[in-house]
C-alpha cells in the first residue's frame, strides 16, 4: 500500500486516483472515460474527445452538481432581486396616486371656498378627506418603498459575496 502525496490516505496499489482527494498517484496507463482513448501522464485533456481527465470521473459529476446548484441559487437569488424591484416600483406608483388624491383633494377645498362666499357649506371641508387619505397613502408606500429598497441593496450585497 501507498499514500497519497496530497491527502495521506491509503491507497490500494493499481489504483490511480486516490480516493479521499480524487489526486492522481498511480502511474498506469489510463483510458478516457469518454471516449476510451489512452490518456498520456501529465495530461489534464484527452487528445480523442477534450475531455477533462485531471480529475477522476466522480469527482468531475460532484463538482458539476456543485457548480449546478450554485447556478440555481443565483437565478433563485436574481428571481428574488426583481420581484424587490417590481415591489419597489409598485411603490413609487402608490405615491404618485397618492399626490393624485391630494391634489384633487385641494382642488375640492380650493373650488369649494371660492364659489361658495359662505362661512358654513357643507362642502367646503370636502377636500379634507382626499387629502388626508393621500397623505396617508403616500406614507405607507413610502414606508414600503424604503423597506424594499434596502431588502434588494441586502440582496445585491450577498449575490456579489
Amino acid at each position: 500500500m501507498s499514500y497519497c502525496p496530497r491527502c495521506g490516505v491509503n491507497v490500494a496499489e493499481g489504483v490511480n486516483f486516490c480516493p479521499g482527494c480524487g489526486a492522481r498517484v498511480g502511474t498506469g496507463p489510463i483510458k478516457c472515460s469518454n471516449c476510451g482513448a489512452q490518456i498520456t501522464v501529465g495530461a489534464s485533456f484527452c487528445a480523442g474527445c477534450g475531455a477533462n481527465v485531471s480529475l477522476p470521473p466522480k469527482v468531475v459529476e460532484e463538482k458539476a452538481k456543485i457548480e449546478k446548484e450554485e447556478i440555481k441559487d443565483l437565478w433563485e437569488k436574481k428571481a428574488e432581486i426583481e420581484e424587490t424591484r417590481h415591489q419597489e416600483l409598485m411603490s413609487v406608483l402608490g405615491i404618485m396616486v397618492g399626490f393624485a388624491i391630494m391634489a384633487v383633494g385641494g382642488w375640492m377645498l380650493t373650488v369649494t371656498r371660492t364659489e361658495f362666499f359662505v362661512t358654513y357649506h357643507p362642502y367646503t371641508t370636502a377636500g379634507i378627506g382626499p387629502l388626508v387619505i393621500g397623505f396617508g397613502l403616500c406614507l405607507y408606500c413610502a414606508g414600503w418603498g424604503i423597506y424594499y429598497e434596502y431588502k434588494r441593496k441586502k440582496l445585491m450585497r450577498t449575490s456579489r459575496s
